[in-house]
């Protein structure tokens, strides 16, 4: 009913069931249910989720902020709908600046170029994955995809750089929409029968698949967000993305290039028969939505996966230090280049 995800010394803190209310005692969050009462140090603490119909005073919330934890309100679809964070957070001024900049410099262009040819190139990896232990002719398929998406990788890397995105933006969406619709064609190949899917959707969510893949990338959603807060990045300033009003668009454009980290992890669990259709309730236009019980499963099977190190760029990170070790170095970056 509570959900607690336990890393080495710290633990994100998820509160999933209906009517849960976090509280604060001195150093301690009391989490209240109708059924039980716990207590948990806040220097245990590294994140908190809420979730369906639950509440939070703001003595907690107090709590929280001196401890530098991050208190994240995510919509029934895994999106985040409110975060709150602490008004003195890190700021840069000059990054930001330089930020609204990109959109109209051939650097900005070169730095979403390089997002988009990530995103294909995990895209085969992940594939290439898929295929060493099939036997059959869906080899073949696999194969013929791969090349597919390592043919539009090799165009969007041959794009003009010396220009702006904005001369190019309609061709590079082609070239990474025809790749991904190719690309999630032969994931839902791949997948047991029952969980195969017509496509992408978004909101709503029109099958299983589809409905668990965008409740992660909510979760993954909100780690940017924060972390693109911690460094000093305008999460609405975007490059590739259109500014909208309300729209996070810089996080759009990070998350590309790491989205295959978690698909990878969303076609194990349906690959390896961990997803129940008792995960689900069906709304009457169709939308599948997570109920209590997949939101649990799903949540904590993600967090699990997040904490597991892996070695990038010479170090062993969890994903958020990925995350904030590439954010880090795009700021110095930025920074540094003449705009």
């Amino acid at each position: 009913k509570i959900l607690s995800i336990y890393g080495e010394y710290v633990m994100k803190l998820v509160l999933n069931t209906p009517g849960t209310y976090l509280s604060r005692r001195g150093d301690c969050f009391c989490i209240r249910t109708k059924e039980e009462e716990n207590e948990i140090s806040a220097r245990k603490v590294e994140q908190i989720i809420l979730t369906t119909q639950s509440a939070i005073s703001t003595d907690a919330i107090e709590l929280a902020l001196s401890f530098q934890i991050d208190i994240i309100i995510l919509k029934y679809t895994g999106q985040p709908l409110a975060r709150i964070w602490h008004p003195n957070i890190s700021n840069t001024n000059i990054l930001r600046r330089k930020q609204l900049q990109l959109v109209q410099h051939p650097y900005g262009l070169k730095l979403v170029i390089n997002w988009m040819s990530q995103k294909l190139y995990n895209q085969a990896h992940l594939l290439r994955e898929l295929a060493v232990n099939r036997r059959d002719e869906r080899k073949q398929v696999i194969h013929e995809v791969i090349r597919i998406i390592e043919c539009n990788l090799e165009s969007i890397k041959k794009l003009d750089s010396n220009t702006s995105i904005g001369e190019v933006r309609n061709n590079l969406l082609g070239y990474e929409g025809y790749a991904s619709r190719k690309y999630f064609e032969t994931i839902s190949f791949l997948l047991p029968k029952k969980y195969q899917f017509k496509g992408r959707s978004k909101r709503p969510s029109l099958d299983p698949f589809n409905c668990v893949l965008n409740y992660c990338y909510g979760m993954l959603y909100a780690t940017i967000e924060n972390l693109c807060l911690l460094v000093g990045f305008d999460p609405y300033i975007g490059i590739m993305h259109t500014d909208q009003y309300n729209k996070k668009s810089f996080v759009f454009d990070l998350i590309e290039r790491y989205r295959g980290l978690v698909d990878e992890f969303v076609v194990k669990l349906f690959t390896r028969r961990k997803i129940k259709q008792e995960f689900f309730d069906i709304q009457s236009d169709s939308e599948y939505l997570l109920n209590e019980i997949g939101k649990r499963f799903v949540i904590q099977e993600y967090f699990k996966y997040a904490e597991r190190r892996r070695r990038y760029k010479g170090k062993n990170l969890k994903l958020k230090d990925m995350i904030h070790y590439d954010l880090q170095l795009l700021a110095k970056d930025i920074l540094e280049v003449n705009l």
